[in-house]
């Protein structure tokens, strides 16, 4: 199972879903889940920066965003998608979340 989240350095929503993104990332080790942001609207440059005051040790993919966001139709930041282990797109949220509840586990869980 894939979770593809479009976030940036500069979006205020994003930064305050990290935390629990990586607490989400921690407990899922050893599962067939991949956890991957895709970089939005930002430079590059910020990521080094970012990375000193918070913790990101998801990979972030850097690339052509706008092909990227236009093929999964993103309308804002923080969104992310669930993608099952057959390439099917299950779930798109828009906007932050706490991603370690009980609540988002469930919902993840019943797609791997």
């Amino acid at each position: 199972m894939v979770f593809l989240n479009f976030w940036a350095t500069w979006c205020p929503a994003c930064k305050s879903e990290m935390p629990s993104k990586e607490a989400l990332h921690e407990k899922m080790k050893g599962r067939p889940f991949q956890m991957l942001g895709i970089l939005f609207r930002d430079d590059p440059g910020n990521l080094a920066p970012y990375f000193k005051t918070q913790r990101v040790s998801f990979p972030t993919l850097i690339g052509p965003w706008k092909e990227t966001a236009k093929l999964y139709g993103i309308i804002g930041i923080p969104q992310t998608f669930i993608i099952d282990k057959d390439g099917i797109l299950r779930e798109r949220i828009v906007g932050p979340r706490e991603w370690d509840s009980a609540e988002a586990i469930a919902m993840i869980e019943k797609w791997l």
